[in-house]
């Protein structure tokens, strides 16, 4: 069984892909895939940082829980972040605790460089809708 953090995000309270919904789809795919929910974040903030109040509790979790968070898993990559030298920054520093960072709707997970890239990729695309 996995262990995963769940995070969701929406820019402000206006979005049209509200925190119930991501939360509740974040949850069915756990359960569909026999993850176990360790902890879910909910928040209100703009994607082009990581200085985000409920994200800072988040990166504080798993540096103090030793290893029992293996990914953290958002609906979109844009969920994560939308500034893609701040993303990378971030899923490398995440890699080296061993957390990968995994969005349900592309499938993409952190396991090989060229689905990185691809993820890269994916982030230039929705900084530049942004």
């Amino acid at each position: 069984m996995k262990n995963v953090i769940i995070y969701s995000r929406v820019a402000t309270d206006e979005t049209t892909m509200s925190l119930e919904f991501q939360e509740e789809t974040l949850k069915n795919y756990c359960k569909e895939h026999n993850f176990k929910i360790i902890k879910s974040y909910k928040e209100v903030y703009p994607g082009n940082t990581f200085n985000r109040p409920e994200w800072l509790k988040l990166q504080n979790f798993i540096e103090a829980s030793e290893s029992i968070v293996q990914s953290i898993l958002v609906i979109r990559f844009d969920r994560f972040c939308r500034n893609i030298l701040l993303s990378v920054k971030e899923v490398d520093r995440l890699n080296k605790l061993g957390v990968s960072v995994e969005c349900i709707e592309h499938q993409i997970e952190n396991i090989s460089m060229d689905r990185l890239f691809f993820k890269n990729i994916l982030l230039i695309t929705l900084e530049i809708e942004n």
